[in-house]
């Protein structure tokens, strides 16, 4: 787990540390436990233990078409998540990367290229960065493969996602994004940072298949325990 952390991996802090946390202890922003000298990134070491990479791969449609993963999406899943994406703390997308790295070293197809799955103009402008954009980013370093931000997410329909059950995000997303580049011949590999039903990856896949992508496949940093493949 240290390699995928970061070059420094979980650092054992030394004395003088040590003296500043018994004066202002911390806490882990994972489990609320004190942090202890061995930490990273806020976290404590049981809680980066406890995103160890399981690899799971899905069929869904369109046909051909699948899904890995990195980690389950569990109450300590979504709370790096939401650190990461609601409180400015861009800089766990980076181990969360390294942890598709470790995925997609395990999987049998090479894509030209990456491309990241869009959020919401809105939510973009309100953050100032992209989800699946800054995961790519790891792992385009480590593979050579370049990132393509081809796909557009459209200003309507506002409604968000997770305001909606599955019959309701499945109609949303089919006609929330769009790609205008001729794809012809070229493979490409799909990256998110969540996936719940499967909705959005569905749509953004159907839209590189209608642009003429030669392969697509998916790779999301987590994955909904009750996805079912066949929605």
């Amino acid at each position: 787990m240290s390699n995928i952390i970061g070059p420094h991996g979980l650092r054992r802090y030394a004395l003088p540390w040590l003296l500043l946390d018994a004066a202002l202890p911390s806490s882990c922003f994972a489990c609320g436990n004190r942090l202890g000298s061995t930490q990273a990134l806020g976290a404590c070491h049981r809680c980066w233990m406890g995103l160890d990479p399981a690899l799971e791969v899905t069929p869904m449609l369109p046909a051909g078409v699948t899904v890995a993963s990195a980690v389950r999406y569990t109450g300590l899943a979504r709370r790096y998540l939401l650190r990461a994406k609601f409180s400015r703390h861009q800089e766990l997308f980076d181990p969360m990367g390294r942890m598709l790295v470790a995925v997609f070293r395990q999987l049998p197809y090479r894509p030209d290229c990456i491309l990241p799955v869009p959020s919401h103009p809105w939510d973009t402008c309100a953050r100032g960065f992209t989800p699946s954009v800054e995961i790519a980013r790891a792992l385009s370093r480590a593979t050579g493969i370049p990132i393509r931000p081809l796909l557009r997410r459209r200003w309507r329909p506002w409604t968000a996602f997770k305001r909606l059950d599955r019959a309701g995000r499945k109609i949303l997303a089919a006609r929330a994004f769009r790609l205008r580049h001729d794809l012809s011949g070229i493979s490409v590999l799909l990256v998110d940072d969540l996936m719940t039903t499967g909705s959005t990856l569905a749509a953004c896949s159907r839209c590189c298949a209608e642009a003429g992508a030669s392969e697509i496949h998916g790779l999301v940093w987590a994955r909904a325990t009750f996805f079912n493949s066949n929605n």
